[in-house]
């Protein structure tokens, strides 16, 4: 039975639209393809919820009183549209080189949408933050192609302006590419990002929305716009925005965290109705609201793992704590300041030798993330350099444990002959480690150390990538990222990428020589390295 036209072209069945390496060879019974059939009516109802969002962003966009009124965000119409639109999805698990063949094959608009199409059925069907974050950077790439030269330049140069700081020069290019080609997507969300970064956060919303309009499933989008909504106070329409981008990107830490942080800021608002008739009697009234930001179930641990959710030291909850005046809880003084304060809840301080006892008691995966977690916030509070050394030690000490044997062999092997200088042994090595445990951190801390020591320098910085999705405070690959960046001749991201790491330890005289360094890169406008 045929699929109506409408819901499901023909084309996408063609084994012409696969790529070579899994093209069927007898007739249409082996095609990999897994159809999902809704009827004309889903589709009528899909195709009318587009255009009642269309119309909802136009006229939110053009109303005379966009800006007392407020750019209002219809989510539940732009999920409805992209759940019509990956309604028809292949079947997952493609090798990322498949892809990339596939990428770097696209000839035309049409065949880009098709492709976009593929990538976002395989991130939303990821739960390995690596591949995530390479299915991410294939979108990235794929979405900046355009058939038209023109447009494809104004594209790639918005997007350098953006990374160096140049946002009106940025935002002239976008707003032309946008104008060449209305229905390009990215020129849409390109455009947002420079409007938020320059602080015109209404503004950035409409290009935002213009661009969720032609490409529902857009994350990066869907995530620009959580944290302009966050920024304009609708806590309620920045969580609804954050939940649609783990749809699309359920590998992605900072949807959920942005979920959750916005569900909590919503409830403090809400709050306003039931503290109102005790505005009278209080001098100020402080509202706490505490949510759970991370979780190490025990699958995730492995065997023998085991988290005490009340051990004081663990950093595992997010206060926000709001502080109102009475006249601001009944609704008036606009003037009265009211303060939000996100901090995590931690106790630091422990003694060196009681730190060194629990990382020579390591005996499970979640023991070292455990372990981890406590020492990169012991590390964060040390004031005395010598202390900073010794928990340094501590978390390698740390990161390099697992409960296999086998892993941690290969681990320690490919240290070794890295250090020998036998750059492919010990990539196979830490490769094998990779595919053992894919969520082991440290494996893929190595893979990028060895890659950038080999020169496959973009390699390198998707693997440092892949270490921050799984561990987004280890150091190591933040000032790695940092290096890799350095030699791509790529400053300022460089200089942000020490900045991250400075955070982490703030007493590394070497890191604050490093982001000075690059800053002066920055500074002098240095060529790029050949």
């Amino acid at each position: 039975r045929q699929p109506p036209p409408a819901v499901c072209p023909p084309s996408l069945f063609s084994p012409d639209a696969m790529p070579s390496s899994r093209r069927p060879q007898h007739g249409r019974q082996a095609i990999r393809w897994r159809p999902c059939w809704v009827g004309r009516a889903a589709a009528a109802a899909s195709a009318a919820g587009a255009a009642a969002f269309v119309a909802t962003g136009t006229a939110a966009v053009a109303g005379p009183a966009a800006g007392q009124a407020g750019l209002k965000w219809t989510p539940l119409l732009t999920r409805t549209r992209a759940a019509a639109c990956l309604r028809l999805t292949p079947r997952t698990g493609t090798p990322l080189e498949d892809l990339e063949l596939r990428v770097d094959a696209v000839g035309s608009n049409v065949e880009r949408d098709k492709v976009v199409l593929r990538l976002v059925a395989e991130l939303r069907a990821t739960r390995v933050s690596p591949r995530a974050t390479a299915l991410r950077r294939l979108l990235r790439r794929l979405r900046r192609f355009h058939e038209d030269p023109a447009v494809a330049s104004l594209l790639r140069g918005g997007s350098r302006l953006i990374e160096a700081g140049r946002l009106p020069e940025a935002q002239a290019q976008l707003l032309e590419a946008a104008e060449l080609d209305p229905a390009c997507a990215e020129a849409w969300h390109l455009l947002a990002t420079a409007r938020f970064l320059q602080g015109e956060d209404e503004a950035a919303l409409a290009a935002a929305q213009q661009a969720l309009s032609l490409e529902p499933a857009h994350a990066e989008t869907l995530e620009g716009m959580g944290g302009a909504l966050m920024k304009m106070k609708d806590f309620d329409g920045a969580a609804v925005a954050f939940r649609a981008q783990r749809e699309v990107s359920p590998a992605s830490s900072e949807a959920l965290t942005g979920e959750l942080q916005a569900e909590a800021l919503s409830f403090v608002r809400r709050a306003d109705s039931v503290l109102a008739p005790l505005a009278p009697f209080a001098s100020a009234i402080v509202v706490t609201a505490s949510v759970l930001l991370s979780v190490v179930g025990a699958g995730d641990m492995g065997g023998g793992g085991s988290l005490e959710a009340s051990a004081p030291w663990r950093t595992a909850w997010a206060e926000i704590e709001e502080v109102r005046m009475p006249s601001a809880v009944k609704g008036g003084a606009d003037d009265v300041a009211s303060v939000t304060r996100i901090t995590r809840v931690t106790r630091t301080g422990a003694s060196m030798d009681e730190l060194a006892r629990a990382a020579d008691a390591l005996a499970s995966n979640g023991d070292r993330v455990e372990l981890s977690s406590r020492l990169l916030d012991e590390l964060g509070a040390a004031e005395q350099p010598e202390r900073a050394d010794g928990i340094s030690r501590l978390l390698w000490r740390t990161w390099f444990f697992h409960e296999d044997a086998v892993v941690a062999a290969a681990l320690q092997v490919g240290s070794q002959l890295m250090d020998q200088g036998d750059l492919q042994g010990a990539e196979r090595s830490f490769m094998l480690a990779a595919r053992l445990d894919p969520h082991y951190s440290e494996a893929w801390n190595r893979l990028a150390t060895v890659h950038w020591l080999m020169g496959d320098l973009e390699r390198s910085l998707i693997e440092c990538d892949a270490v921050l999705e799984l561990e987004p405070r280890h150091f190591g690959a933040l000032s790695g990222r940092g290096l890799v960046l350095l030699d791509l001749g790529r400053w300022g991201e460089a200089a942000e990428a020490f900045r991250e790491a400075q955070e982490v330890c703030p007493s590394s005289q070497n890191l604050q020589q490093d982001v000075a360094f690059a800053e002066a890169l920055q500074r002098e406008g240095a060529p790029k390295p050949p």
